[in-house]
């Protein structure tokens, strides 16, 4: 988590070093970050996630991405009257 937050601080840096990555471990990474939210928003979160794919890229740049889907949504269903909190068919195929 020390190492997602370092990224955070270095976002905004233009020279940024790409990498290969497992997609479904910076799925984890951020949903970690979440987890409170999801928690407190009484919000089920239920991802299939193929573990097997890695992607050539900026890590902490799909990390942001991935948590600003997953806030869009929390924000959505905390402003709508909804019995089940969930957030379905969080699919990640490439």
């Amino acid at each position: 988590m020390n190492d997602t937050i370092d990224g955070f601080l270095d976002f905004f840096n233009p020279n940024k070093l790409k990498n290969d990555f497992n997609i479904s471990v910076s799925i984890h990474r951020a949903l970690d970050i979440l987890k409170s939210r999801v928690h407190v928003g009484n919000i089920e979160l239920n991802t299939n996630i193929d573990d097997s794919i890695e992607v050539y890229g900026v890590e902490v740049e799909f990390i942001q991405v991935i948590i600003n889907i997953v806030n869009n949504s929390i924000d959505t269903l905390s402003t709508k009257d909804v019995n089940n909190r969930e957030i379905n068919n969080f699919l990640f195929i490439i």
